[in-house]
């Protein structure tokens, strides 16, 4: 016997195994139970009119979660034939107020020896113990996946689809699959904002050019200013020169002078 053989016969005595252990549990599964009305000890609460506040269940092979109102949870079970024994659920912690049926009494009937029934459709669930206290449930939404069949309308379209890179937040580059017109559009629009970011720059650029013009001008003005002061000055240093009489070396006589 080869490896691959026993792994096979290995994998079809466990999977036995399971199905025997539970036989029973199978349509509970792939589906979320919502707690349409519930009867304990004479009192019904009912969830008809807005069945989003109520209770959640759901099964998976030896394990259940759910919401009961306010708190997530979660357990594991038991099931033999009609009956189910759920162990006591681990829940948040958090408080809530105004809840028709409260967290406790629910996760009391909840885990105590119960027997379980499913409507043909097995939309229905109900949950009853030996005493009258039920829990009726219904589900609407299946959980179990199906995979898309591909047409030939999917194949033609495919050939309309390319292929962009892109980046996240860290700056790693992934691939993302866009409609050929759409990426044409992206296109066009990456070119009118470069095409605006030139004509913004070339708007600049000539702003900076009259001004720089604008600077020489002025310092050609005053470089001409300063000229023309200079002259000016000359010109009165010129006046002042020519107005001033010549000093004289002739010796006036001393008529104190004794003869």
């Amino acid at each position: 016997m080869t490896c691959k053989h026993y792994i096979n016969v290995l994998f079809l005595t466990v999977f036995c195994y399971l199905q025997a252990q539970n036989p029973y549990n199978i349509p509970l599964q792939n589906k979320l139970w919502k707690l349409k009305q519930a009867t304990i000890s004479g009192q019904t609460y009912t969830y008809i009119e807005n069945p989003n506040d109520g209770p959640t269940l759901q099964f998976t092979s030896d394990k259940i979660r759910g919401n009961a109102g306010c708190n997530a949870y979660h357990s594991s079970y038991t099931v033999d034939e009609n009956t189910i024994k759920i162990n006591y659920p681990l829940a948040t912690k958090m408080a809530c107020e105004n809840l028709r049926l409260s967290e406790t009494t629910y996760f009391n009937l909840l885990t105590q020896h119960l027997v379980y029934f499913i409507s043909d459709d097995r939309n229905q669930l109900v949950l009853s113990n030996n005493t009258g206290d039920r829990l009726d449930f219904e589900s609407k939404f299946e959980r179990e996946f199906t995979p898309p069949v591909k047409t030939k309308t999917e194949d033609v379209s495919s050939s309309q689809h390319t292929y962009v890179w892109k980046k996240n937040r860290k700056g790693k580059r992934y691939r993302v699959k866009v409609k050929k017109s759409s990426h044409k559009s992206i296109k066009s629009k990456k070119t009118k904002t470069k095409d605006t970011k030139t004509k913004d720059t070339k708007a600049k650029n000539k702003k900076t050019k009259d001004t720089k013009a604008k600077d020489t001008k002025t310092k050609d003005t005053k470089a001409k200013d300063t000229k023309t002061k200079d002259t000016k000055a000359k010109d009165t240093k010129a006046k002042d020169t020519k107005a001033k009489p010549a000093p004289t070396n002739k010796k006036v006589p001393n008529q104190n002078k004794k003869k």
